[in-house]
Formats: structure tokens, C-alpha cells, sequence
């Protein structure tokens, strides 16, 4: 019996192996991962507008990390007609963002982290993320739930997790013991039994 359950154990293991071995996930290049980040931008965020890559900064080789420096402005594309991006003009005074991203995999899936930020010296009019007292950063999490943070006196940081989109690991609370509770005792008013007395 023993000898079965480890034979069924290592053919588990090798079949696992073959399987993945045999389907590596391909590492995206440069263009098509700022592609993938500015169409979740496009479609997490709360502007009217669609958003065209403007620059794309080159990122330095000594970092392991792939995080790619790229700016992206408004263009004339309502978010409603389900546009391309890239046959998009962009908008005269449009707002532009400088964006940092990377995706990376985890458990096999992709998680997409993002922060983008409105460039110094305009106004964003529309968006929630820019307030006057300050610069904040949308933080995307689910897909139907943008909201923003803001970091006061750090450079704000933006994320966008994705399974499709998730939240970052958190524990989970220790369920609580299944401990039954005392019953209580009924409350019965003691009378001393006196003998010649009627109960």
C-alpha cells in the first residue's frame, strides 16, 4: 500500500513537471508590455479620454527588475467608441503623465503594477487623482474599483495588481475556536423547605 501511494506520488510529480516544462510562458519584450499597461490604464481609469504612449524612456540594464519608464498623453479618442490607442491624434493641451510599470508572473498569472503621475505645471481637470494641495496617485485594484492614496511628504505610489486584477496577499484571520458556549441555569427562587409548609 505504501509503495503504491509513492509510485502515484512521483507520476504525479513527473506529469506536473512535463507540464510545465512544456508550456513556458513567453517574456514579454519592452513594446508589448507597455502596450498591456497603458490598456489597463486605459480601461481602469476614471478619464473620458483614451491615452497614447508620447516617449518611452530606455531603461538601464544594471536593474534585475524590468520596470520601464515610459509618458503618455491624452488624445482626442473618447474611452466610449472603443478606439485604438495608437490611431488616436492626441489632444491639443491634452494631460500627460509620467508612468513607471512592470509586469511580472506569479503562480502563473500576470500581475500588472503601474503608478502613474500627472507632470508638473498642469492641471488636470477631470480626473480624481489631482487635488491642489498636493499630487496623488490612482491605485487600481478591481476592475469595476479605482480609488486614490495619497502619501504626504513621500512621492506617491500607485498599483495595479492584476489575476485579471487582485489585492495584494494579505493573511487571513485565524477562524475562532468552535468552543459550544455554557447554557445558562434556569434561575430557580430557593425557598428553605419548612416542614407543615405547602409547596
Amino acid at each position: 500500500m505504501g509503495s503504491l501511494r509513492r509510485n502515484l506520488l512521483i507520476l504525479c510529480v513527473a506529469v506536473t513537471i512535463a507540464t510545465l516544462s512544456a508550456h513556458p510562458r513567453k517574456r514579454l519584450n519592452d513594446q508589448q508590455t507597455i502596450s498591456l499597461l497603458l490598456d489597463k490604464y486605459n480601461k481602469l481609469s476614471d478619464d473620458n479620454f483614451l491615452y497614447r504612449v508620447l516617449e518611452v524612456r530606455p531603461r538601464s540594464d544594471q536593474t534585475e527588475r524590468r520596470i520601464l519608464h515610459f509618458t503618455i498623453q491624452e488624445t482626442r479618442c473618447l474611452k466610449s467608441e472603443n478606439q485604438n490607442p495608437d490611431q488616436c491624434e492626441f489632444r491639443e493641451n491634452g494631460l500627460v503623465r509620467d508612468c513607471a510599470g512592470q509586469i511580472s508572473s506569479a503562480r502563473n498569472q500576470r500581475v500588472f503594477l503601474l503608478s502613474c503621475n500627472t507632470v508638473a505645471g498642469q492641471q488636470d481637470q477631470g480626473s480624481p487623482t489631482a487635488e491642489s494641495d498636493g499630487d496623488a496617485s490612482t491605485i487600481l485594484e478591481d476592475p469595476g474599483k479605482i480609488r486614490e492614496r495619497r502619501d504626504i511628504g513621500e512621492e506617491p505610489v500607485g498599483l495595479l495588481a492584476a489575476r485579471g486584477i487582485r489585492r495584494p496577499y494579505l493573511p487571513r484571520p485565524r477562524p475562532r475556536p468552535n468552543i459550544p458556549r455554557p447554557r445558562p441555569r434556569p434561575i430557580i427562587p430557593f425557598r428553605p423547605f419548612r416542614p407543615g409548609r405547602s409547596v
